[in-house]
């Protein structure tokens, strides 16, 4: 089959893979339309993932995968009109999907203009999470090493998922790039889901004005959000990690304030699919333990039976891979492995405390204001040096990661929420949930960034703080709609500055190949030497090397479809975005 077809294949396998299995598993859990879909995909990305490493362990043949396809297309149908009948009842399951359409258009378009990753220190991950997708669809030897690490370095699940798909459609690397794309777009349903937990009905029917309009706001906030779009285009586990803690969390908080154990007990199973996804997932679902733990199973009438309920549901997703890996690699090997992932720590106690302070500091002060190895033949100023500063801005500095307005937006509504939380106090029966979000960020950005092996002054926001950055971005959106139509205003500017410089400049040089002349120049006099900084020339080398084709090159002369697609959306976006911050504020949700 030509490359090309099978590429236009993965769109449609993926839909056809990610929802059904799980909708049929949750649909009678009385949970809201975002729920179930939230769960949905999560179920379904879980079980097909678990099915496929198993496939991958056990070498089973292509027939195998066939089966499973046949078994999730038909769940797929078997769901259809129960979908269908929501969508048709629902309105804001209708503006939700309406809005995620536009925005994973927009963001397979940007996959679909990448020619080379580059941008700060991007370098091998994109090929050594190939590889391991490539390890899942079996008949490797389980001592091959990725990027000079076992298998046991990074989690299975994504990786697994992905090698479903290649099996059936492609095994190149173009179909990787556009199924990981698809899965982190998938993010967008999670954020949204933690979005409504900061913005609480108003109306008789039980949702507010700013609630109607979320689904747009949340999109549209994420078109120009660079660490999201940046990091759905790079074929790497973190935005499937972002999907799973964020469902994780949106469950678990539901569940607390409902007292619902069924929402509880799928926060910890989504909770394990994360660290399943990613390590770094885990200072969030241990905060959440804890938090079950101490705060909510003493006041709960039957707490060891919860209690155990919880810990076998999320045992038996993470048992597969535990057990497999332990009798193969080796308990020790498989602990160190995932704990050398970050790099190797330093010799001594106080070694290891002052590079986590250092690499503390380093996540909230600005590369810009620090002297930061950079590459030691770059240019004092071109388009190659902006791109890369605001690259590091955006991804590796906390403050920033939430984009350039972030944290200013972060104080003045903080501000305007502790004014009305005095003239509206909780009921005392009902628990402060600032303090809960506040204690997460605490115990995130503490644990996350002390477990690193390895020092790193370009800053940690890009690792272990995706998710939080992501919670950030839910909260801002969830309280954009009640904001003076002024900092309505100011807020659409910073957006419009992120998009210029951390979301078009990014994809515009990462656009280009490398094989251009010496003396080549580009329009607004952009130069090879902008194209080839700091790990540019690296990933080129190995996606030549190894005769890897992305998106684009399978494109070739069809490339100006995701060009003049991605203007096209940018500028629905745009207006959209204006139109938004223009009009006069909705009215404010009151605190419950």
């Amino acid at each position: 089959m030509p490359e090309a077809a099978s590429l236009a294949l993965v769109p449609i396998v993926f839909a056809l893979t990610v929802f059904g299995p799980g909708f049929l598993l949750v649909r009678r859990a009385g949970w809201t339309p975002l729920e179930t879909a939230t769960g949905a995909l999560a179920l379904s990305i879980l079980l097909v993932g678990l099915v496929s490493f198993g496939f991958g362990i056990a070498s089973v043949p292509v027939a195998g995968r066939a089966v499973l396809l046949a078994g999730c297309v038909l769940a797929t149908l078997v769901a259809a009109p129960a979908v269908a009948d929501v969508v048709r009842r629902d309105a804001e399951a209708r503006r939700a999907l309406a809005w995620f359409g536009l925005l994973a258009l927009w963001g397979v378009s940007l996959q679909a203009l990448v020619r080379n990753y580059s941008g700060g220190n991007i370098v091998y991950d994109w090929l050594d999470h190939y590889e391991r997708a490539k390890f899942f669809l079996g008949w490797q030897p389980v001592d091959k090493l990725f990027s000079g690490a076992l298998l046991t370095a990074r989690p299975p699940l994504m990786n697994a998922f992905a090698a479903q798909l290649l099996a059936v459609t492609s095994s190149r690397f173009a179909g990787y790039q556009l199924t990981v794309a698809l899965l982190g777009l998938l993010a967008y349903w999670p954020i949204l889901l933690v979005a409504r937990l900061f913005c609480r009905p108003a109306t008789a029917d039980g949702e507010s004005a700013a609630a109607r309009g979320l689904p747009r706001t949340v999109a549209i906030v994420l078109m120009f959000q660079p660490m999201f779009l940046e990091n759905v285009s790079y074929s790497w586990t973190r935005m499937t990690a972002v999907f799973f803690v964020l469902a994780a969390v949106g469950f678990y908080v539901e569940g607390w304030r409902r007292g619902d154990l069924t929402r509880t007990v799928f926060a910890f199973v989504c909770g394990a699919a994360a660290i399943l996804t990613h390590y770094s997932s885990a200072p969030y679902i241990l905060f959440l333990a804890l938090h079950q733990l101490f705060f909510v199973l003493p006041a709960r009438p039957r707490m060891w039976r919860e209690l155990t309920t919880i810990a076998l549901a999320g045992t038996l997703v993470l048992a597969p891979w535990l057990t497999w890996a332990g009798s193969v690699y080796g308990a020790g090997t498989l602990l160190s492995a995932g704990l050398a992932s970050s790099g190797k720590p330093l010799p001594t106690a106080g070694a290891n405390l002052a590079k986590a302070a250092l690499n503390l500091r380093d996540t909230f002060v600005p590369p810009l204001l620090r002297d930061v190895p950079r590459d030691a033949g770059a240019p004092g100023s071109g388009w190659g040096r902006l791109r890369d500063e605001a690259f590091l801005m955006y991804q590796g500095n906390l403050p920033f990661a939430l984009g350039s307005l972030g944290v200013v937006l972060l104080v003045l509504e903080a501000l305007r929420s502790r004014r009305s939380r005095r003239s509206r106090p909780p009921a005392p029966s009902q628990p402060d949930p600032w303090v809960f979000w506040i204690a997460l960020a605490a115990f995130v950005i503490v644990t996350g960034i002390g477990v690193q092996g390895s020092r790193e002054p370009l800053g940690l926001a890009h690792t272990a703080q995706q998710p939080l950055v992501m919670i950030g971005v839910a909260f801002l959106a969830s309280r954009f709609g009640a904001w003076p139509r002024w900092l309505r205003v100011l807020a659409a500017a910073g957006f419009l500055v992120d998009a210029c410089f951390g979301v078009l400049l990014q994809f515009w040089l990462q656009s280009y190949p490398l094989d251009l002349p010496s003396d080549w120049r580009g329009p607004l006099g952009l130069t090879l030497r902008d194209l080839s900084l700091m790990m540019a020339g690296w990933n080129w080398g190995n996606k030549i090397g190894g005769g890897h084709r992305f998106v684009a090159d399978v494109l070739s002369g069809a490339a100006w479809i995701p060009f003049v697609t991605a203007a096209i959306v940018f500028a629905a976006g745009t207006v959209a975005l204006l139109r938004l911050a223009w009009r006069g504020p909705e009215p404010a949700a009151p605190h419950s």
